[in-house]
């Protein structure tokens, strides 16, 4: 195997921070220690760290600690005593040729804070591509996370600052608009109207209220239907 050398590594996360990749996350790694530093998620303060914890929100007994981390996600299953995974407590993920598994590890919580990012940036279109609108995508997973350190003494601050909660961060963002509202002005009007004919036949439209795929009649009608 071919590692990457960390100076080419680091350009990269630079690269993808400056360029707007908003919301870059990176595993803490699993080797339940502070030193040496896992990079990026322990070394570059534009990445979003990701810690594991439990079912439970306590930090999970593999997990890396670090006081650049952001966020806690979970990334921990629970087995019994005669080693079976508890499917309702554990991390479930696919597999190839339709298979599905039990992982944990600190990677398996990192798409789902990348997904929360994801939410954030697609409530405001009008952010830019930069360094800027990733700092605050970032702040914003923070903001709306949940302190979790009364429950792990001792690692207040190294396991981010709090267990991402993706419902209280999207509550932080904008209200989306009502059903009708395509231009999100509070009111569904003539403007909305005149937007949804001109989307007539269409597919993956902001038009298509019934979500079938086109627009047509039953999104004229419940355009109607909500009017005023």
């Amino acid at each position: 195997m071919q590692l990457v050398p960390r100076e080419i590594d680091g350009d990269i996360m630079v690269l993808a921070v400056d360029g707007g990749l908003d919301g870059t996350t990176a595993a803490a790694g699993n080797c339940d220690r502070t030193e040496p530093e896992e990079f990026p998620a322990m070394s570059e303060s534009d990445v979003i760290g990701v810690a594991a914890i439990d079912d439970t929100d306590h930090r999970a007994a593999f997990t890396n600690f670090h006081e650049r981390l952001a966020l806690s996600a979970p990334a921990a299953s629970v087995y019994g005593a005669d080693g079976t995974p508890d499917l309702n407590r554990s991390m479930i993920s696919s597999l190839p040729d339709g298979e599905y598994g039990v992982w944990e590890g600190t990677s398996i919580g990192v798409p789902i804070v990348a997904a929360a990012a994801a939410i954030v940036r697609s409530q405001h279109p009008e952010w830019s591509a930069d360094a800027a609108t990733a700092e605050a995508v970032r702040n914003r997973l923070v903001a709306g996370s949940v302190n979790i350190d009364p429950l792990n003494p001792g690692y207040s601050g190294l396991i981010g600052a709090g267990r991402l909660d993706i419902g209280g961060t999207a509550a932080l963002g904008p209200v989306a608009p009502a059903l009708g509202d395509l231009d999100a002005d509070g009111l569904v009007g003539s403007d909305d109207l005149l937007a949804l004919l001109a989307a007539w036949g269409t597919v993956h439209s902001s038009s298509d209220l019934d979500g079938d795929g086109l627009v047509g009649v039953v999104d004229l009608l419940l355009m109607i239907a909500a009017w005023g």
